[in-house]
């Protein structure tokens, strides 16, 4: 029989976070009202039921032939017959003003939030947290990895030289829980793809994580921004780098519940990579030690992010290439993370425009960014994703004992 500790983990969203399921929302499923700033997406039993008591049923077939997102007849046609909504969402003045223009409407959809199909309630999946995880313990390896050869400073190319020391690459890492590759390592027979049933890894696994209580969505227009810039006479400014997105997100303050389950069989695999690189991710696996490694692993990517895009400083310019957004709308003055060493808890970053440094490991993080008809590699992401002026993403954790 298997043996396991259990930890039940409490998640609390800080800032606006998407988890998608890559389907949007278009004018044929929505109603929009613009004096409550709500979004209300249409329940399309209780339409069928209204269509065919008002005896509509043929001229609504008629026109769903062609249920194109343009269709103006069919969206004039669902939304005078809809008399029943399966939820409503805030809307972002910045998304309601983008949404209340028919073209554009018409032509970006609304990313969805990944949804429960039974109750439509929001839920973070388990795979998403155990990549998280799985990261942080990756990461925890590899700054072990460096101070055994002595690196004091973390940058970029100590992290590679030890490595390389090592006889390691990058993309070893994700080979880093699989005994196969951690046997051949030891032989030296190493070869590039090795069976998933031998990725350890499998022994951790982690529930969805459902909201507890009441929690609150809302449809951003989200916007992709630099680093300030120093302009004379203007303080610091920033600019939007790319075109926007339409997201549904779950607001800052909503806490999710699920469960995380690790097995006595991926200590023995922590063991095996202690014994082929003597360094020792986990010395026990507890609440507070599993909190530790995320904890570590974000609060660098908290102090990176405050380093290099400055929160605390207002916009004191902000241009929309489309001529839609003008002033000072961002807010990451009021946006910080504390208690970073308080016991049990942990922050982590979650879900699309998360950002390449929270999801890839230091040393191993190479992006490509295209510039025209050049493209350049950098050691970090060059913009940061902000929706309501908050950084995406971010979460505040806890480990409880099972």
């Amino acid at each position: 029989m298997l043996e396991f500790k259990r930890f039940k983990i409490r998640l609390r969203s800080i800032t606006p976070f998407h988890i998608g399921t890559g389907d949007e929302y278009y004018p044929i499923e929505y109603v929009l009202d613009k004096d409550k700033k709500k979004l209300c997406v249409i329940d399309e039993v209780k339409l069928l039921e209204s269509v065919e008591k008002a005896g509509k049923l043929d001229e609504f077939t008629r026109l769903a032939s062609n249920s194109t997102s343009t269709n103006r007849a069919l969206i004039e046609f669902i939304r005078r017959y809809a008399n029943g909504y399966r939820y409503c969402d805030d809307v972002d003045d910045l998304a309601l003003k983008y949404i209340s223009n028919e073209r554009s409407a018409f032509r970006a959809g609304i990313s969805k939030f990944i949804r429960n199909s039974s109750d439509d309630r929001v839920y973070i999946p388990g795979s998403t947290f155990k990549g998280a995880l799985r990261n942080a313990f990756i990461d925890r390896f590899v700054r072990a990895l460096a101070k055994k050869e002595n690196f004091e400073s973390l940058t970029v190319e100590n992290i590679k030289k030890a490595l390389e020391k090592n006889n390691l690459e990058c993309r070893d890492l994700d080979n880093l829980f699989n005994y196969e590759f951690l046997n051949s390592f030891v032989r030296g027979e190493r070869r590039r793809n090795y069976n998933a049933a031998e990725d350890y890894f499998k022994y951790v696994k982690v529930s969805d994580f459902y909201p507890v209580g009441d929690y609150s969505a809302k449809v951003y227009r989200a916007f992709s921004v630099g680093k300030p810039k120093e302009k004379e006479n203007q303080g610091k400014v920033r600019e939007i780098k790319a075109i926007p997105d339409l997201l549904e997100c779950v607001e800052g303050g909503v806490e999710f519940e699920g469960e995380v389950l690790i097995y006595d069989k991926f200590e023995g695999v922590l063991s095996k990579i202690k014994d082929v690189f003597g360094v020792s991710v986990f010395k026990n696996i507890n609440a507070d030690t599993v909190a530790q490694k995320l904890m570590m692993t974000y609060a660098n990517v908290y102090n990176w992010e405050l380093e290099y895009f400055g929160y605390g400083e207002k916009f004191v310019e902000n241009v929309d290439p489309t001529g839609a957004v003008k002033g000072d709308f961002v807010k990451l003055d009021e946006f910080g993370l504390k208690n970073f060493s308080e016991k049990n808890k942990f922050y982590v970053k979650l879900g699309k425009h998360g950002g390449a440094v929270s999801k890839t490991i230091k040393g191993c993080r190479e992006i490509a960014i295209r510039v025209g008809r050049d493209v350049n590699v950098s050691t970090h992401q060059s913009t940061i994703w902000l929706a309501g002026g908050y950084p995406m993403g971010w979460l505040e954790g806890e480990v409880l004992e099972g």
